[in-house]
């Protein structure tokens, strides 16, 4: 197996160069907030606005596809062109930043179709929502790079957890207004005799704003400070080699790996806005929450997760974090046993799917990404980066579909919607279970020991380190 080597950029030394890439990671975290209200309002309810307007659950499924196909695409294409042209990682991130949000307000003109009676707005927003992701995923991979080139190697963890947690608190507080407004938009809407008309218009207003608030981290952006990049032709391999040589390199198995695996989560991902909306009745605000508890969680499993992977290595916080993403359908169809207990559904649907996905996902995204700085030197990461989303792309896509053709299928025994999120629950536990045995830590750590996650955990840490006090004190008494 052959082992790539991680030729980092040679760091700046100058102390004006250190301030203002201290300055950059400082504005970072205050133009993520605006991000990721914006975010919040918008990206969120791309799914709920579409079957707002019609969308039957094979449209969602064929929605998230192009979501999830576009993005690798985009990113392959940029990383040629960037390549030619030698446009900065910055000025690419703006451009498409603005162009991806601007596209929020088509999604306002198709609701605004919609109410006058017009047939073609279900697939025309699925047009507008895979434009999105297609200059979401310059934009994306783009940021990505601009990053690398600010955080310390030894710091990756410690900082995106930091960041991440600051940015999932404004998106919560986003969340949970925007999901007040429209259910109280679709209470008004109830009593004068309109509901889809004011819930339509109440999802026109959350992108309007959604754009807004990313017009403010568009501003942010242009003062950030970007180091000069030199991209040398000996650097980048054809996606082609790539494919080729996938099975005998470290990135390119963890590629296999985590394009595998997303496959079996996006049999299922789809569906489950249209499960907790259509087969559960939730309201949005019950909707959001179970959001909500993901970010939640997010915050409460950061400073681990982080602690993880800078400590104990990129695969181990893989592995963990898959086996928890597997658990996320098979909490969903234990759903079917709360029928009698409507209070006790809502409380579990909030709280235990939000814990595993708290935990998996937002792990799992992170590992990825140390990876590819671990994997990759300086002038590789953006070629690595499309090539990564590409593979996964295409078989989120193929995925997507299949989950889209599943829901044609009647089973006798239970809902179409959890036979759907059993095979991906089967399909997730094998290959988190089975796949990841080829993965190798590019660095050298210690071994992951569950306990450790136990000693991390507040209140947990501190019953912890009391009991091993006393277990401390006992041997002392027995040795005396």
């Amino acid at each position: 197996m052959k082992k790539e080597v991680t030729n980092s950029p040679e760091k700046e030394k100058h102390p004006i160069i250190k301030k203002r890439i201290k300055q950059s990671l400082d504005l970072s975290i205050k133009e993520g907030s605006y991000a990721s209200v914006s975010s919040a309002l918008g990206v969120s309810y791309f799914s709920p606005f579409a079957l707002a307007i019609g969308a039957s659950p094979s449209q969602i499924g064929i929605l998230s596809a192009f979501a999830n196909l576009f993005p690798g695409i985009s990113q392959l294409i940029q990383s040629k062109k960037q390549y030619k042209k030698k446009i900065s990682n910055k000025k690419a991130l703006i451009q498409n930043a603005f162009l991806s949000y601007f596209l929020m307000l088509f999604l306002i003109a198709l609701g605004i179709f919609y109410v006058l009676g017009y047939s073609f707005v279900v697939w025309g927003t699925i047009i507008v929502v895979g434009l999105f992701y297609y200059f979401f995923g310059i934009m994306d991979s783009s940021w990505f790079v601009l990053m690398g080139t600010l955080v310390p190697e030894n710091q990756r963890g410690k900082y995106f957890s930091k960041r991440n947690r600051k940015l999932q608190f404004f998106g919560m507080i986003a969340m949970i207004i925007s999901a007040y407004l429209l259910d109280v938009s679709t209470k008004y809407g109830s009593i004068v005799g309109q509901v889809t008309t004011y819930t339509v218009f109440c999802f026109c207003f959350l992108f309007f704003m959604s754009f807004l608030f990313r017009l403010k981290s568009i501003q942010l952006l242009k003062k950030q400070y970007e180091p000069r990049i030199k991209i040398k032709k000996k650097e980048r391999r054809s996606f082609r080699r790539f494919l080729k040589e996938i099975r005998r390199t470290h990135f390119g198995n963890f590629a296999f790996y985590y394009a595998i695996f997303k496959f079996s989560i996006a049999i299922a991902s789809p569906f489950f806005v249209v499960y907790i909306l259509n087969e559960l009745k939730f309201s949005y605000t019950l909707f959001v929450l179970t959001n909500v508890s993901i970010i939640l969680f997010n915050v409460l499993f950061f400073p681990i997760i982080g602690k993880i992977a800078d400590n104990y290595g990129n695969i181990a916080l893989t592995r963990i974090s898959s086996i928890f993403i597997s658990l996320v359908p098979l909490s969903w169809i234990l759903t079917i046993f709360f029928n009698e207990s409507t209070y006790l559904l809502k409380i579990y649907a909030i709280i235990v799917p939000g814990l595993l996905y708290g935990f998996g996902g937002v792990g799992l995204e992170l590992a990825a990404r140390n990876y590819i700085y671990d994997t990759n030197n300086h002038e590789r990461r953006m070629y690595a980066l499309s090539y990564l989303n590409l593979l996964t792309g295409v078989l989120i896509f193929i995925g997507s579909l299949i989950g889209s053709l599943l829901t044609f299928v009647k089973v006798p025994f239970v809902s179409t919607l959890i036979f759907i999120f059993l095979i991906s629950f089967i399909l997730r536990f094998a290959i988190a279970i089975k796949g990841s045995n080829r993965l190798q830590e590019i660095r050298t750590v210690p071994n992951f020991k569950a306990k450790y996650v136990l000693r991390e955990i507040y209140p947990i840490r501190e019953l912890y380190q009391g009991l091993h006090k006393i277990n401390n004190n006992i041997e002392v008494v027995h040795k005396t």
